[in-house]
């Protein structure tokens, strides 16, 4: 499958998004169900828009871009893409 874009708040949901499509996926290319004949799914390009608009060290806990978000997109994805 193709997913050419997902809203939400990425430090929440998105790595439970993605495992949710990638288990769609496998289940879907397995054709019994039991999830385990397909490819993992792998993103080529993520653009976060606007990340960071609290800059002052006191709003670090309201920051977008984390070390926990670029632990999971970098889950997902293949070493060398943007």
């Amino acid at each position: 499958g193709i997913l050419s874009f997902v809203g939400c708040n990425a430090n929440v949901d998105l790595d439970r998004l993605l495992s949710l499509y990638q288990d769609a996926i496998n289940r879907s290319s397995s054709g019994d169900g039991d999830g385990d004949g397909g490819d993992d799914i792998q993103l080529s390009f993520v653009s976060i828009q606007f990340p960071d608009p609290h800059f002052k060290k006191s709003h670090v806990k309201r920051r977008v871009v984390t070390p926990a978000l670029v632990k999971t997109l970098a889950k997902y994805m293949k070493e060398g893409d943007v």
